[in-house]
């Protein structure tokens, strides 16, 4: 079996390199189709989430990390300086590598639970665009189940920290009660579900959302008794919340710095914004204005190593129950290998 990958993720590149690699819909339909035909490769599987992008591979023959480098350029647009960043892993190290991604073990919050949906659909999308071989799909199923047996043998997602919950516990923070508080939801995908889903808990009941699609809002609005918006938000918008979580898959800002002035002119109260977002939702120098409290995926490190204490001993059960997970995927590789080519013996003496 071979099998490379190269990324970038929290643990090596900072937000602004992060955001420049981050593809969704089109633009990583396009990444499939560029590595599939400037690759010798088989199979192509690329997971991009907003703390990591990694593009999995299953050569004819292995890449040197000059050929992974430029083709990770070729995929991101990152600069050398940008693309140095990026670990490369082969074979065993890849397996082990993507088996802890789904398991929770290489997450900016340890233990988080979106991050095999990501897997899933990363694998779902190489599909669609047939980039996927036996090996990628044997590999990435595996990492599933491996991820789904952490989370039911262990305790390292019991009450989870995510980016979405570690955003409302900072709400919590600045504002203390959120019972009277305004929300409003920019985006109607997974973080921005999970996000509602905690500020609901905390008692928000007044909402309003903002989609690129009606349809997906009304979905939220319909579970949050909140109201449908335009997109992106409007002037008014801005000015009724008290919090703004954004979470879309936009490629460009959504709320931008000359409109949020005109709002920010009319309140007169604080306002947190949340950006979940990569590549960012909110023009990053809104921070600078006054009583405006702008936090990005990056802000939550007091949270992630809070996170970590929690869950140090299960994480260390988890990897070694991990570990026995890939040893006996790759003992499983190597005996169908092995088989194979004994059949193929028989096959050539019989000849």
């Amino acid at each position: 079996m071979r099998l490379e990958m190269i990324g970038i993720s929290h643990r090596s590149s900072s937000i602004d390199v992060r955001e420049k690699a981050s593809m969704a819909g089109e633009s990583l339909t396009n990444a499939l189709t560029i590595t599939s035909q400037s690759s010798d490769s088989d199979g192509i599987v690329i997971l991009s989430t907003c703390n990591r992008t990694e593009i999995y591979l299953s050569p004819i023959v292995h890449h040197d990390s000059v050929q992974l480098r430029q083709l990770f350029r070729d995929v991101t647009k990152l600069s050398v300086e940008e693309s140095d960043q990026a670990y490369i892993m082969k074979d065993d190290a890849a397996v082990d590598h993507i088996f802890r991604v789904a398991s929770g073990l290489d997450s900016q919050m340890l233990g988080e639970v979106q991050i095999l949906g990501q897997i899933k659909k990363s694998l779902e999308s190489a599909r669609e665009e047939k980039t996927v071989n036996n090996i990628l799909n044997k590999v990435f199923g595996h990492a599933v189940e491996c991820g789904k047996l952490i989370r039911t043998k262990t305790e390292l997602s019991r009450g989870a920290v995510s980016v979405a919950s570690a955003a409302v516990q900072l709400a919590g923070r600045v504002f203390g009660n959120l019972e009277n508080r305004n929300v409003l939801l920019v985006g109607a995908g997974e973080t921005s579900r999970l996000a509602s889903r905690h500020l609901n808990t905390a008692g928000v009941k007044d909402w309003r959302v903002s989609n690129r699609t009606e349809k997906n809002a009304k979905v939220i609005s319909d579970l949050l008794g909140g109201e449908i918006v335009s997109f992106p938000p409007s002037i008014d918008d801005l000015i009724w919340a008290d919090i703004v979580v954004s979470a879309t898959s936009s490629e460009e800002p959504v709320i931008k710095l000359d409109t949020y002035k005109q709002a920010v002119k009319k309140r007169k109260s604080i306002q947190l914004l949340l950006d979940l977002a990569i590549p960012r939702d909110i023009d990053p120098e809104i921070r600078s204005l006054n009583d405006t409290y702008l936090y990005t995926v990056d802000d939550f490190n007091d949270l992630v190593e809070a996170n970590l204490r929690v869950r140090e001993k299960e994480a260390e059960r988890a990897s070694r129950m991990v570990q026995k997970e890939v040893d006996s995927f790759s003992a499983c590789i190597v005996g169908i290998v092995l088989h194979r080519l004994l059949k193929e013996c028989r096959m050539f003496l019989r000849g």
